[in-house]
């Protein structure tokens, strides 16, 4: 999962990249953030594993978008490297006064319908020429009725089928986005408010340099329990739409981001695609049915396991154990 940093110029975004990934002088601007997760730490204590690893998300931060781009759109190397993402996170300046942060999201968001739009003109037209009247045209049109309203292609109902056939192009403006008004210090609004997310960069940098025990006092001193980094996160697993489940063993616990709604099978291939190839049935434990029993032989005993076929869909906490064979 990758979520790309992306603003305008001086909207201090790689002030943010720092208090979000805890790399105070950024040399490189892509960095793993472990996504915090009781569960995990819980699971680890049970087992003490030779390995415990946590569900990252990779942030990278992107150049800041200049007033040309702006008024120009973006296109070139940037452009395909955006297309690759998975969501972007918006930064958006709310400390200087000098900017209104509502119209550099309305900005963000034209430049990224616009993009879209050239794109499937082109692909109308290229259609049109080979008299390809098919479904993946049909589709491409209701795309390009939002898009010519100014609506982005997120706003367009499409079928799983459908959905398929259009992720190809990568929309712009069907990925999700967080938005972060980086606030001046002394500002009251802290954490989510609506579709915003609020931090104070300058401060939650200074957090970040701290040695962890007194980051702890700090915060508690601000009156947040936790820093940017985890709070970060956790709104951005919101609004990816994003959830965890488990593997457990003595060897290794580990948890595994995947989009909500994935079936068995499709969560097999994201811990190897030969688990994909050769899906037979998931053992299933719920982690909460797991905490009542604390082992898996004892929650078997109780009838708590479940076989799953490869439709089921995973939930968040789901532990499971893939039965395959190639």
């Amino acid at each position: 999962m990758e979520i790309g940093l992306v603003g305008y110029c001086c909207s201090g975004k790689t002030t943010i990249f720092s208090a979000i990934t805890g790399i105070v002088n950024p040399k490189t601007a892509i960095a793993e953030v472990s996504v915090p997760d009781a569960r995990i730490d819980t699971l680890s204590a049970i087992y003490e594993p030779k390995k415990t690893v946590y569900a990252t998300v990779r942030v990278t931060d992107f150049p800041g978008f200049t007033s040309s781009q702006r008024s120009k759109g973006i296109s070139g190397e940037m452009l395909q490297k955006l297309k690759d993402l998975d969501a972007f996170c918006l930064v958006v300046d709310g400390f200087s006064g000098q900017r209104d942060p509502l119209e550099d999201i309305a900005a963000f968001n034209q430049d990224m319908i616009i993009n879209d739009l050239l794109l499937v003109e082109q692909r109308i037209v290229a259609k049109n020429k080979a008299n390809q009247r098919d479904g993946e045209l049909r589709i491409l049109e209701k795309v390009h009725a939002a898009l010519s309203a100014d609506k982005p292609a997120s706003s367009v109902t499409l079928s799983a089928q459908e959905d398929k056939l259009v992720s190809q192009y990568r929309f712009l403006s069907r990925k999700p986005v967080l938005v972060i008004v980086n606030q001046a210090e002394g500002k009251e609004a802290n954490g989510a408010e609506g579709d915003l997310f609020y931090l104070c960069g300058t401060m939650e940098k200074e957090i970040a340099e701290l040695d962890p025990k007194d980051q702890k006092e700090f915060l508690h001193d601000l009156g947040l329990k936790e820093p940017a980094s985890h709070r970060f996160i956790r709104r951005a697993y919101q609004v990816l739409n994003y959830i965890s489940f488990f593997t457990i063993g003595r060897d290794e616990v580990r948890a595994w981001p995947i989009s909500q709604g994935l079936t068995a099978r499709q969560a097999a291939s994201k811990i190897h695609s030969d688990l994909e190839r050769g899906f037979i049935r998931a053992e299933v434990i719920d982690y909460n049915a797991f905490m009542r029993y604390k082992s898996e032989t004892a929650v078997k005993r109780a009838g708590k396991m479940r076989l799953e076929g490869k439709d089921y869909i995973v939930l968040d906490g789901d532990i499971l154990h893939v039965r395959f064979n190639i």
